[in-house]
Parts: C-alpha cells; structure tokens; sequence
C-alpha cells in the first residue's frame, strides 16, 4: 500500500464503504506474527458486527435497468446465513466479498449466472443445446447466452455477524512435513472467524434478454433461480445451509401455514386435553353415579367418591366424563 503524505492518517472506523475499511485499513501485523492476526482477527471483525444500512437506490436503477431491456427483478430474502468471496486474500485469512463501490455485500452477476447454469446443467440435465442458448458457449465454442443476468444488491439495511470455522487438522495444511502432523480427532481445534450475512436479508436478481426474442427465456431462467437459490444455495458454505433464499411469496406462504399449524396443533391439543380420562383429584361425571371425585386409579378402574351418591365405588374410566 503506498504511505500517506505527512502530516496524514489513515482511519479504521467504520463509514460509508465498509468494505474499503475491510480490504485496505486492516489492523497493525504484531512484530512476531507468523500465522495472520492470530487472536486479533476477532476483534477486527467485531468492527463490522451488527446493521448496515444499504441505500435502496442501486436496487432500483438496476431494476429499471432490466425493465427498460425487456427483462425484470425480483427480491429473495435468505433463511439463513449467507457468505461470499471468502476464498479472496485477506489479512484476517478469509476473505469476504464487497460491492467495490457500494461497501455492502453483494453477488455478481457471473456468480447468480453460474448458480443458475450449474442448477440447470447438473441438476435438471437440461439440454446442452439449450444451456448453451441461453448461458453461451464453452472454451470449445464461445458465444454470447441470450440472457444478461445482473449483481445480486441487498435491498435495505443487512446484519453482518462473526461466524466460526473450527479444523481439526492443526498443522497438517501449513507443516513443511505434513506426514509428521497428519490430522487427528484428539487435536485441539482452531477457531478461525469469518463474517457473513444474518438471515433475514433482502437481496434483488435481476435478469434481461439480450435480444427481444429471448424475453421467454427470461421466465425460464426465474423458474430454475428460484429454485436454485432454495435447493442448493448461493455463495460459499452451502453445503451447511448457507446461501439458501425464498421468494417473498413464499416466505408469506410460509408464515401462513405455521400460524395455521400452530393453531391447528393447539387445538388439537385441547381436545386431547378434554377427551382424556379424569386423573387422581379430577372431578368428573358418571351416568349412574354423578358427579364423582377421583381417589386413584388402577389400569382402566377408578376408584371413586360419588359427591352425590355419598358412596365409594369403583367405575371404569371409560365411562367417566371430565366435568
């Protein structure tokens, strides 16, 4: 990095663009590192905990951008955390991907491309004839797809929180001898942390035709994205649950039916309550004998007073009705 003039400091408070902070403005190396920040990559990573606010207004102007092009742009919300760009270089050794003008976490355009490609491809098998109409060609045959797929902006403020990777392998990646430090379940592990995304968070796709013939081909490519983004995720550590979003139609669908299982299951659980038998100290009713209080019970037999008889007796609990 080159020095600033005299007289001039650098700082590392959190601002506007929170990922020119992240990516140039790194806390100090200690004088003895050796291994990256070593305990103080937890404390960098606490500057950037917790709301972000994110303008709406580039959300909106790629949207028109689509819209004006034939194409369209709809809003996902993940249900879990999401993370990207943690392969890039970083002096906190994983890395996390910021919008380079924006400062907010984001998703390129090649990556939703490739998602919804390898979704398409590998998953669906659809045909290659038509993977390579609407996604272009391979390094055999080059060629442009008939689809313009846009970066994924967060629409609104996003939670970024400090996640944990815990490798067992202790030296075994980084030893000059790894056969001497093969990893084992007795070693200790090392936590290394790593920001991500909270679940919650609004993010915009946005997909064009490249030509007005192509503008089925838009509708088609919403269909496997959306169930790309809820089947195998995006952006890294899917294969735990990160990255996985729902439609905003769904989400409400969603909510719908648990409050309608909830209460179904509530319900249900009253009349389980008021349809089984009377326990000891229960008072319930007995065609014969009345109204009866419950002094034990004994497999199917309760024994009981009749309040109205003035009688002991013992009565079958199948006969008797919770008062």
């Amino acid at each position: 990095m080159i020095p600033l003039p005299d007289g001039r400091h650098a700082t590392r408070t959190v601002g506007r663009n929170a990922g020119l902070v992240f990516n140039k403005f790194v806390g100090p190396w200690p004088a003895d590192a050796t291994e990256g920040l070593g305990d103080q990559k937890a404390t960098w990573l606490e500057h950037f905990r917790g709301r972000l606010e994110v303008s709406t207004a580039p959300a909106a102007r790629l949207k028109a951008m689509a819209e004006n092009n034939g194409g369209k742009a709809e809003i996902y919300q993940s249900t879990g955390p999401f993370v990207t760009g943690m392969g890039l270089p970083n002096a906190v050794e994983n890395g996390f991907l910021w919008h380079h003008t924006l400062g907010c976490p984001y998703l390129p355009g090649s990556s939703v491309k490739g998602m919804v490609r390898a979704w398409a491809e590998h998953w669906l098998e659809v045909n290659p004839k038509i993977i390579a109409r609407l996604f272009g060609g391979d390094r055999i045959n080059p060629s442009a797809g008939s689809l313009i797929f846009y970066d994924a902006l967060p629409v609104g403020a996003v939670t970024l929180y400090t996640e944990m990777i815990t490798p067992h392998t202790g030296d075994w990646r980084i030893s000059e001898k790894p056969q001497n430090s093969p990893p084992a379940d007795w070693i200790s592990p090392t936590p290394i942390p790593f920001l991500a995304v909270n679940a919650g968070a609004k993010f915009q796709f946005a997909i064009s035709p490249r030509h007005t013939a192509a503008k089925g081909d838009v509708v088609t490519a919403f269909d496997w994205l959306k169930e790309a983004l809820d089947w195998i995720g995006a952006g890294a550590k899917t294969a735990i649950g990160f990255g996985r979003f729902l439609s905003q139609e769904d989400i409400q669908r969603n909510l719908w039916e648990e409050e309608r299982f909830e209460g179904e299951l509530a319900a249900a659980q009253r009349e389980t309550v008021k349809n089984a038998p009377p326990s000891v100290g229960d008072r319930a009713v007995h065609d014969e004998w009345g109204v009866v209080e419950v002094r034990m019970v004994n497999g199917d037999i309760a024994h009981v007073y009749s309040i109205d008889e003035g009688e002991d007796t013992s009565l079958p609990l199948a006969e008797l009705r919770k008062q």
